[in-house]
């Protein structure tokens, strides 16, 4: 997340003494932005995942704390943000199908379409059109317009690029592997 796409994400803010070019990569406090969850986790160092969003779902995928409860400062996650199509399945409701326990692959803490407040509205979805409306004050719509996903996944590894020996990459390949082939096993593609 670049401070320039934060300022258009209600749920995410720099923290303080946090700018987007120090020395050591930016924290945010990012809430999960739905009703029945209004904790703030706080990311740690540099987006474990990114991908760009020209023709994918522009997923960043982030090492983060709770910020609030301090006897639970200790319990890292991963948080997710990606943009998913109204027309498919959200991720978080795909974790539901999946069979625990499932080495190997992560499991869902919590997942829901990212709300804002917006005017009189309690909550509004995020979502293209309604950043298209808010920013540009276009309000010709976008058909299919993305809607932002968020999701805080537990039982967090180390991303295979941060391996220090062959044998924890290999290592790490394998349980990698077999969770993947146990969701085929339970027909869940990702």
């Amino acid at each position: 997340m670049t401070e320039y796409k934060r300022i258009y994400d209600r749920s995410a803010h720099s923290l303080e003494g946090h700018s987007y070019y120090p020395l050591e990569y930016p924290s945010f406090l990012v809430g999960m932005g739905a009703a029945c969850d209004t904790s703030l986790r706080k990311t740690e160092d540099h987006p474990i995942w990114s991908s760009l969003s020209l023709l994918g779902r522009g997923t960043a995928t982030w090492r983060a704390v709770l910020a609030e409860d301090e006897s639970k400062k200790n319990e890292v996650v991963s948080l997710k943000t990606l943009w998913k199509s109204r027309t498919r399945e959200s991720e978080s409701n795909a974790y539901g199908h999946v069979k625990p326990p499932l080495p190997g692959a992560a499991e869902l803490s919590l997942g829901d379409d990212v709300y804002i407040p917006l005017g009189r509205e309690t909550h509004a979805r995020v979502a293209v059109g309604t950043l298209r409306f808010l920013i540009l004050n276009d309000n010709t719509g976008v058909p299919d317009g993305p809607i932002l996903h968020s999701l805080a996944l537990t039982t967090v590894r180390r991303p295979l690029c941060d391996a220090d020996t062959t044998k924890d990459f290999i290592l790490g390949s394998i349980a990698a592997l077999r969770g993947h082939q146990r969701l085929v096993e339970q027909v869940i593609l990702h």
